[in-house]
């Protein structure tokens, strides 16, 4: 199974979704998290990073057989 890691940033008060970045491992996504954390937007929401692996070559929707 070959995985990738996206990284977004959720701002519940401001209801704003960014997405960082797509990242071959889980720590280059958190390396990611502490460049983009002193900037302007994402200092006021540390909280906001998210990081979810998803498999890649793989449908999201189940085919059917024609």
């Amino acid at each position: 199974m070959k995985t990738v890691f996206r990284l977004t940033h959720i701002n519940k008060v401001n209801q704003d979704i960014k997405g960082i970045g797509i990242y071959a491992s889980k720590l280059e996504a958190e390396k990611a998290i502490e460049r983009t954390l002193p900037l302007e937007g994402f200092c006021d929401c540390p909280d906001g990073f998210v990081i979810t692996e998803i498999e890649i070559d793989k449908d999201l929707i189940p085919c059917r057989d024609h």
